[in-house]
């Protein structure tokens, strides 16, 4: 079983967050619990957990009678105090694992839909088989939609006695408060690097491995406050037993540091070469894409402290060119979950340095090098697929031409109504929401759409523009045409076409403005972040 499965508390006192651990203690102490609740927390932080621990302890035999007193009325025992549950019973091994019917989970990202709630309100009101009471545990509640929602406040403002709610989720901001002030309310904070340290103790003493407590505290800095990656992370790097800096560096990635300075500079200089040898590179050695994003984000921060004076150290690149690859790498919310390991990052870097280039020219051996990828100025604009339903007969516009007999402007398509014009405009307006539906159904294809901005053809039909042909080739396979259709529908509620267009990378940065031209990126970061 793997570890971050295997040493997952099992009792409030196992708790690794303080104030949750106290909070809950403080509860079982007072012989009372809320029958809504709210956790709101990064992933790996133990919402998860501490669900099926009410669950277990909710229906422990030793509680029952007090359970009685508190959710069905009945007549307080002598002692109102709740008890940590028995972690030996078959029942607590079912709750803990995941296989209980008496603690259910229900993945709101799947099941999101007025429907699936009114199905969980028939469920609710049977009462278990098996204890006293039945847990339902609603992971990522804020993707339940509006309708969803409003279907939900009812059985939550009058849920029966034998049935208590958790509502988990990592978007607090996108519970409505109709919800939230029905609920009581848990934060689960990113963990510290103390908190860290002792679950990871706990773990390697448990798994009896010989370590180094500065090689926990490197593992415990890359987990980013998540418990579960921290075990998962030592993991990794115990196989032989032993838990030591050198077997952390070599299995997390050996000569990372090198490697980043190396990317960091090579897309200031705009070479296209050496980004993809190093992301390559990055593929082939299998180095852990957590590790490396953190230590990425680290470098360039630490760059920017140095430039500005805080901290010592000669600074790799600029303060404005680091915040400038940070501000353009945050936006880029690197994907870890992509087949292709690192295709977000390399698709924003080549994004990068495609923009400062058409932005401000480049050198002979420059353009040398892009024309291996580059796409050419004849095919600016060639869209070359449309997705559509039931649309009228396609209607060929004639183009006006430059001197060179390339079309400035092309616009090929169906003669399209109003009604759709408006529902274009609508889905480039709710363009967020529509790459959140892709990425929750396929992450590599949310990481293909997110290298472009759409517009709106001239005849109101949504256009996305790539600027590689593979990236093109990629888009136009019917599984991603498909999913790309079916997510426009549920935006905008009808079938929609949508163009593919093959372009030159944007004449001009997006959010950077500059006033005359510059031979590499770190000139157009300085004049850009003033």
């Amino acid at each position: 079983m793997p570890w971050h499965l295997k040493h997952r508390p099992h009792t409030i006192g196992e708790l690794h967050l303080k104030e949750v651990r106290e909070m809950f203690q403080q509860l079982m102490k007072q012989g009372r619990f809320p029958q809504v609740l709210l956790f709101a927390g990064p992933k790996g932080t133990g919402k998860t957990s501490t669900s099926r621990i009410i669950g277990a302890l909710l229906n422990d035999t030793a509680n029952e009678k007090i359970v009685d007193h508190i959710f069905f009325g009945q007549r307080a025992p002598a002692t109102t105090q709740l008890k940590e549950p028995n972690t030996d019973t078959e029942f607590a091994r079912q709750v803990y694992s995941g296989n209980s019917f008496v603690v259910q989970e229900m993945d709101a990202a799947s099941y999101r839909g007025i429907d699936d709630v009114r199905a969980l309100k028939e469920r609710v009101m049977l009462p278990p088989q098996q204890g006293k009471i039945a847990v339902y545990i609603l992971d990522e509640a804020h993707m339940f939609t509006t309708e969803a929602f409003n279907a939900l406040l009812k059985l939550l403002e009058e849920p029966p006695p034998h049935a208590v709610f958790i509502l988990a989720t990592t978007e607090l901001h996108k519970i409505p408060e109709t919800i939230a002030s029905r609920a009581t309310k848990v934060d689960f904070r990113k963990a510290t690097h103390e908190e860290l340290m002792s679950a990871l103790e706990t773990v390697a003493k448990q798994e009896k491995l010989q370590y180094k407590p500065e090689a926990l505290a490197r593992v415990a800095d890359q987990a980013d406050g998540s418990f579960r990656d921290a075990v998962k992370l030592l993991e990794l790097v115990a196989g032989t037993g032993k838990v030591s800096t050198e077997t952390v560096e070599a299995v997390l990635g050996e000569g990372v540091s090198q490697i980043i300075s190396q990317l960091i500079l090579a897309v200031v200089q705009k070479d296209v070469e050496t980004v993809v040898a190093l992301m390559t590179d990055l593929r082939e050695r299998n180095i852990h894409e957590t590790y490396f994003y953190k230590t990425l984000f680290t470098a360039l921060h630490r760059s920017l402290m140095q430039d500005l004076g805080v901290k010592e150290g000669e600074p790799l690149v600029t303060a404005k060119v680091a915040r400038f690859l940070l501000q353009e790498l945050l936006k880029a919310e690197l994907q870890q979950s992509s087949p292709v390991p690192f295709l977000s990052l390399e698709l924003k870097l080549l994004e990068i340095i495609e923009r400062a280039r058409d932005q401000h020219g480049s050198t002979t051996d420059s353009k040398k090098k892009m024309s291996k990828t580059a796409v050419s100025s004849v095919e600016r604009l060639t869209p070359s697929t449309t997705l559509s339903a039931s649309l009228p007969k396609e209607k060929t516009v004639s183009a006006d031409s430059t001197d060179e007999g390339v079309p400035s402007v092309v616009s090929i398509g169906p003669q399209i109504d109003e009604d759709i014009q408006e529902l274009g405009k609508n889905l480039v307006a709710q363009w967020e929401r529509f790459l959140q539906l892709i990425e929750e159904r396929n992450a590599t294809l949310a990481a293909l759409l997110r290298s472009s901005k759409p517009v709106l053809t001239a005849d109101g039909i949504p256009q996305v523009g790539v600027y590689y042909k593979f990236h093109q080739e990629q888009l136009q396979q019917q599984k991603y045409m498909s999913l790309i259709q079916d997510c426009a529908r549920d935006v905008v509620g009808t079938p929609l076409p949508l163009v593919i267009a093959l372009q030159r990378a944007p004449t001009e940065a997006s959010l950077v403005e500059v006033a005359e031209v510059t031979e590499n990126l770190t000139e157009l970061a300085e004049e850009a972040l003033l």
